[in-house]
């Protein structure tokens, strides 16, 4: 992955480093608080920054959820540290879209603003962006409306532009990602699929089910479960 990302021995042993550092009880892998107190992300970011983290973990089967190690952060960090204005809007949509479905429901919007804001906040945030970016009022939000609305919903996409000011700042350095950034356009192209998805193909692996969507999957077979023992007749009990 490396070698195909254009990146030196030199430069992979400076984000080794800074895996070390962020690691601060030296367990080998970064946990969500080592996360947040390394990138100085517990204010108001905290909650994006949460989302994007569990993204991150995504090889769950190695180290467990909630621990990043240093091939997730490694391919995670260049990832999201690569992305074009356009690519970022992009990779926010997709990761709001929880169950992949190709569009944005009520339920994954509101999870979303109910982990960036205070609870007395959610509802009135919720129905004011979900009126900026559906603009059909179809109940979906597609990719086509979201990145036509996003500029004017910056409560969605600031924290994803502040992460990424964050983990450059304190990983290399800006003006490394922007050449990195080139890099990443010279040999995936502009508008690239995510790394870490090449990565994982690339590994043999597919990624992890998406615990909202597992969630959702829990809730709906409960419903049908509570329905049969409904329907069940006296014999049936």
């Amino acid at each position: 992955m490396m070698n195909m990302m254009n990146i030196s021995e030199g430069e992979a042993a400076k984000v080794f480093h800074i895996f070390e550092k962020v690691d601060n009880d030296h367990s080998g892998t970064i946990d969500i608080v080592e996360f947040l107190q390394f990138f100085e992300l517990e204010g108001s970011g905290g909650g994006f920054a949460r989302r994007c983290f569990d993204a991150m973990d995504f090889d769950k089967d190695d180290d467990g959820e909630g621990a990043l190690d240093y091939g997730e952060f490694f391919v995670s960090l260049y990832n999201y540290c690569t992305l074009t204005h356009e690519t970022l809007v992009r990779f926010t949509f997709d990761m709001i879209d929880a169950d992949r479905s190709g569009a944005i429901d009520h339920k994954e919007l509101y999870n979303l603003i109910s982990v960036m804001h205070l609870p007395n906040e959610v509802d009135k945030v919720f129905t004011r962006v979900m009126k900026v970016l559906d603009a059909d009022e179809s109940g979906q939000i597609s990719f086509k409306e979201f990145k036509e609305a996003n500029s004017r919903v910056q409560s969605i996409m600031m924290p994803a532009f502040a992460l990424q000011r964050s983990l450059r700042s304190r990983c290399m350095g800006a003006r490394f990602w922007r050449k990195a950034t080139k890099r990443r356009i010279k040999v995936f192209g502009a508008n690239a699929d995510d790394l870490v998805d090449k990565y994982l193909e690339l590994m043999g692996k597919g990624r992890d089910p998406v615990d909202e969507a597992e969630d959702s999957e829990d809730e709906e077979e409960e419903e049908e479960e509570e329905g049969e023992h409904n329907d069940a007749g006296p014999d049936d009990v």
